[in-house]
């Protein structure tokens, strides 16, 4: 009896829900330091429990969702938000990287990646902390594949809102 259910418990956090704790200030104030993240690890497709690659495809991310994923540079999981989804069209300017009616501040170097470009790839997006200040993201690393993500922020609790 036991058995079974320590096997679904196993398939449903691998395959479907996962809480995450929050250790980081770069989503305040809508998500403070300390929260616990509700996600839904199946939002985008069924990946598999020991890569970062999809089993099977069914969504992309979406404009202003919040994610968690994989950071490039040293492959700690991180919260972010959705600031431009796959297949995004961009514009460098001086100011940074403008998406439609968003102006987002970006370092030379991902200026310099981008700047052969006109829209993100099918597979990759464009993520930003809410708290600017206090945020390492797409702005310093440029854009993440979409198969970093390791789901969609359904609810947190424990601070802020």
């Amino acid at each position: 009896m036991l058995v079974p259910l320590v096997l679904s418990l196993l398939l449903l956090r691998a395959f479907g829900l996962e809480l995450f704790r929050v250790d980081g200030v770069s989503m305040e104030p809508k998500i403070e330091g300390g929260s616990t993240l509700f996600v839904n690890r199946a939002a985008y497709g069924l990946q598999s429990p020991f890569t970062d690659r999809y089993l099977l495809q069914w969504g992309d991310p979406a404009l202003d969702e919040i994610v968690v994923y994989r950071e490039p540079a040293n492959e700690i999981l991180a919260v972010k938000r959705v600031a431009a989804p796959p297949a995004a069209p961009f514009e460098i300017v001086h100011e940074g990287i403008r998406f439609s009616d968003r102006l987002i501040p970006i370092t030379t170097e991902v200026a310099d990646e981008l700047s052969e470009r006109d829209a993100l790839g099918h597979d990759e997006v464009f993520l930003v902390g809410d708290n600017l200040s206090e945020s390492v993201d797409s702005r310093s690393y440029g854009p993440v594949e979409v198969t970093r993500i390791r789901g969609r922020v359904i609810s947190f609790w424990g601070y802020g809102r």
